[in-house]
């Protein structure tokens, strides 16, 4: 029949004897893919093991982040070693590493004594530790030794002074101890500046791990090179407060060295999704492509039966090669199955990563939270009703209430939000959401419901897991493309009830309580039910979503829905005050490990 007219050749379709008709050819027998030759491409071997990190002195990063901390340093005051003695120890005129190093290296040598005689090196060194090995025997002595009025003054003294050293002892450890995690600090820094170079994110924390760690040599330095009797003197007027600045300054410089790990982690996750969207953009246009050629088969298909009809029918019987024909009616089409790709869903929301924006901040404020506040955050974890929100087999919900200072856009509960939602990401198998709303207020371009809910959806697209999704003809895409709220939420119900049984989606709001405003609250609400629908709907199968609301400061509003469902809100007022804290990096490897062992 090709010789009547090209339209029949036979590479479109086959004859089925079973069915009687021609049927197209299978699109993947008939679209092969011919794949270049490995040795025809520039394609890199797989890599070799990492490297072991060099030289701290040797390795680049320290070229631009040196400088850049200490222009950072110089606006903060420099501490005060003496008349005689500013230029000896000060650091802020050094050009290396090395030089800082060698000067910290130097006071702790002057802190032991190394410049005296040997003999009197000894002595003093010796001195020192049978007095620090003593000094806890003698405060239990004097707790047996009998109470007077005439030994109840000497005893009382006595105690104090040896508390006070014991104190000092137990700074003087820390402070001797407090630089042993830095070659490891510092091998992050170079691997990371290597793994992600020009990402501001990673350069700006490096340059504060940096100001930081100088920050502690200074108080290190001015702490060894005092005249040592003082520091009994101090620790005894001070008690608990003694050497505060400069145990502060090692924890800052430990927050730091944390906080570029969290900034590593997200460019990580960054690339990740970046990559995945490729990949997508890749399969989506292979499939439209296979689909294409599908959709020309079945056609053709059509009209070798068409033609077969007519011949049958005795309605046309070729003779002679045809030089044209006449025009035929288009065969009755197959209906097709529509599906959405996760890309073209995500291009409708017309909105950025402003989840990766919010936890890059969040997490670079973390360290100027006060420890007490973020301590208190993270005794929430803790908490009976926390744990059963979080570790309970189906989906729940959970309102908790804290007594924060809200003047600071990020508040101990992001901070705890942040990390919260980092472990659920990391974990296989689950989705992290979260919205800070004290991020997005009036002045911002993302504030109000609108754009809380797009976040959602482009948050949920970028970690789902198929690329194709099935359609709902009840969801108009010209409406969502406007910001239909009704439309917006109907998808992210839709996008939700696709995903496999075994997905646990995280939903965090933070700081709902800002958005309890008339100028926020009517399209809020609708966010809120559809997600309190989607937890309470225990019927309708897909991922179990742990929905979390979380509020520095009292709801007014919010708390309405859960005042009526025990177990459902958490007062923070309500839990016992511990004073602990732990590392946001410490606190999400927690984190993760409790969620992967309830997955």
């Amino acid at each position: 029949m090709s010789n009547y007219h090209p339209a029949f050749s036979p590479q479109h379709v086959r004859w089925s004897p079973s069915q009687g008709q021609f049927i197209a050819h299978p699109t993947q027998q008939h679209t092969a893919v011919a794949l270049p030759n490995r040795t025809t491409l520039d394609v890199p071997s797989r890599p070799g093991p990492r490297p072991r990190p060099g030289l701290i002195d040797e390795m680049k990063f320290w070229e631009n982040a040196f400088p850049a901390a200490m222009q950072q340093l110089a606006n903060t005051p420099e501490p005060q070693y003496g008349t005689k003695l500013q230029d000896q120890w000060s650091i802020r005129r050094t050009k290396t590493w090395a030089n800082v190093q060698a000067k910290l290296e130097m006071a702790h040598r002057d802190y032991n004594f190394s410049f005296q005689g040997q003999h009197t090196q000894r002595f003093r060194q010796t001195m020192r530790r049978v007095a620090d090995k003593v000094a806890p025997y003698l405060s239990q002595g004097l707790k047996v030794v009998p109470d007077s009025e005439f030994t109840r003054p000497v005893i009382n003294v006595l105690g104090f002074v040896l508390d006070a050293y014991q104190k000092a002892c137990e700074v003087r450890g820390m402070v001797e101890a407090g630089f042993d995690d830095i070659p490891v600090a510092f091998a992050k820094v170079e691997f990371y500046h290597h793994s992600f170079q020009g990402d501001e994110n990673i350069i700006q924390a490096s340059v504060n791990l940096v100001e930081a760690t100088l920050k502690a040599v200074e108080g290190s330095v001015k702490y060894y090179v005092s005249a040592q009797v003082k520091h009994l003197g101090k620790a005894v007027t001070k008690g608990d407060n003694y050497q505060q600045d400069l145990l502060e300054a090692l924890q800052d410089m430990q927050a730091r060295s944390i906080a570029l790990s969290n900034q590593a982690e997200m460019s990580f996750q960054y690339h990740m999704m970046a990559n995945g969207d490729q990949a997508r953009q890749s399969m989506w246009d292979m499939q439209q492509t296979l689909g294409r050629i599908e959709t020309n088969n079945v056609y053709f298909a059509g009209l070798f039966n068409h033609a077969l009809d007519l011949f049958n029918q005795g309605v046309w019987f070729p003779h002679s090669p045809a030089s044209s024909r006449s025009t035929t009616p288009n065969p009755p089409m197959l209906p097709q199955h529509v599906q959405w790709s996760t890309d073209y869903l995500r291009s409708q929301m017309y909105i950025p990563d402003i989840d990766i924006v919010d936890l890059q901040q969040v997490f670079h404020s973390d360290a100027d939270l006060m420890l007490e506040d973020r301590g208190r955050a993270q005794q929430v974890l803790s908490s009976p009703l926390f744990r059963d929100w979080l570790l309970g087999s189906g989906s729940t919900k959970l309102l908790v209430h804290g007594d924060f200072d809200t003047t600071n856009r990020v508040t101990p509960f992001s901070a705890l939000c942040a990390t919260l939602t980092q472990a659920f990401r990391m974990t296989p198998g689950n989705i992290g959401l979260i919205f800070f709303c004290g991020s997005h207020l009036l002045g911002d371009e993302y504030s109000g419901g609108v754009w809380m809910i797009r976040s959602l959806v482009a948050q949920l697209l970028h970690q789902y897991s198929q690329p194709f999704i099935d359609s709902d003809a009840g969801i108009d895409m010209d409406q969502v493309a406007r910001g239909d709220m009704p439309a917006l939420c109907a998808l992210f119900d839709v996008l939700v009830r696709q995903l496999p049984s075994a997905t646990t989606i995280l939903c965090i709001i933070d700081s709902i309580n800002e958005y309890e405003d008339k100028e926020y609250l009517q399209k809020v609400e609708d966010i809120i039910l559809t997600l309190l629908n989607l937890v309470d709907e225990r019927s309708r199968g897909g991922a179990r979503i742990k929905l979390l609301f979380a509020s520095p400061q009292p709801t007014t509003e919010v708390r309405k829905i859960f005042d009526v469902e025990p177990g459902t809100l958490l007062h923070m007022q309500q839990l016992p005050l511990t004073g602990e804290s732990m590392h946001s990096s410490a606190l999400q490897e927690r984190l993760e490990s409790e969620v992967m062992y309830n997955s």
